[in-house]
């Protein structure tokens, strides 16, 4: 497993604060192993950690002693012979054990606290990753996918590839490689095959075709990823880009405003649709989504659409009272 989330994924994967996250790794209790462009990250044996000390936690477990069974559970993932998917961790009440396969078995004694299997926890991170998603509509670029930039193994006798998961997480590494994008459709579409309801394989398997030139193909992926998950952003902006593109603003502006009210900071969602505003004459609506763009960006990473903002902002001020200072 090779996917890394970020501290706002975990959140959302296990309905936690991100400030219990961050005192959780400020003391030592569960920290974040990987790294990418200096950003430390949540691997997939971190979750494994996060979930059983939210469960043991909440079954009121005193935190010395859940401290003390996440420090031998580190010790014991690394040393299991089979995959990830095919283990389950349990507690009897007084300690963690990781059990294989056909080796499981119910403990001797004590109330059961906790019992999951890792495979079930892979199935459910597909939906917190960050998906891919245009960028303001006057590029074509996409954002990155939260993924390790390692190169995706070839291996279909990989264990990971049994699942879907396991395809889904190989197309966004195939995904990032223009060169690779056949390749990427295949994955996803095995993904969609084993688990028909995972809305982010649609979602970014809709990208690829709206890359290449096939806009009602990525219509229909966008739309079947919002039949799945309503609440899923990427797929109403990305679904709101097409929509503006041909031609019917009105549906593009509804999409826009509907990402919107689930992800209130979508920042490329506030410049988009402060682009279509301006075109049907919606100025002042217009000026308060530069405006919050500008509040979600920071010049280090997003100059240039910054200048963009700032340009149509400064062009909206005489139809402002008292505009605020950029």
């Amino acid at each position: 497993m090779n996917t890394l989330l970020s501290v706002r994924d975990v959140a959302k994967l296990f309905g936690l604060k991100e400030s219990r996250l961050r005192y959780w790794a400020q003391t030592g209790f569960v920290n974040p192993s990987g790294k990418e462009e200096g950003k430390r990250l949540y691997t997939f044996n971190d979750l494994v950690a996060v979930k059983a000390a939210k469960e043991l936690l909440d079954a009121g477990i005193p935190l010395q002693r859940v401290r003390r069974n996440l420090q031998a559970l580190h010790k014991k993932m690394p040393q299991a012979r089979n995959p990830l998917g095919m283990l389950r961790i349990r507690s009897n009440g007084d300690e963690l054990m990781v059990v294989e396969g056909e080796a499981a078995h119910e403990p001797t004694s004590g109330q059961l606290l906790l019992d999951f299997e890792v495979g079930e926890l892979s199935e459910t991170v597909a939906e917190v990753l960050q998906l891919r998603r245009t960028e303001p509509k006057t590029t074509g670029q996409e954002t990155r996918v939260s993924v390790s930039k390692e190169p995706p193994t070839q291996d279909d006798d990989d264990p990971a590839l049994r699942s879907a998961y396991g395809w889904f997480s190989r197309g966004c590494a195939l995904d990032a490689d223009p060169k690779e994008e056949s390749a990427a459709i295949d994955a996803y579409e095995k993904a969609l095959e084993l688990d028909p309801s995972l809305a982010a394989a649609q979602t970014n398997l809709g990208n690829i075709h709206y890359r290449q030139g096939r806009a009602q193909a990525a219509l229909r992926c966008y739309q079947g990823a919002i039949a799945l998950n309503p609440e899923q952003p990427e797929a109403l902006y990305n679904l709101a880009n097409i929509y503006e593109e041909e031609g019917d603003l009105d549906m593009a502006i509804a999409e826009y405003r509907r990402a919107l009210k689930i992800l209130p900071d979508f920042a490329d969602a506030h410049f988009n649709i402060a682009l279509t505003l301006e075109e049907v004459g919606g100025k002042k609506q217009a000026f308060k989504h530069w405006q919050r763009y500008l509040d979600l960006t920071n010049e280090e990473n997003d100059k240039s659409w910054r200048e963009v903002a700032q340009s149509h902002l400064h062009g909206l001020l005489p139809a402002q009272s008292q505009p605020r200072m950029v």
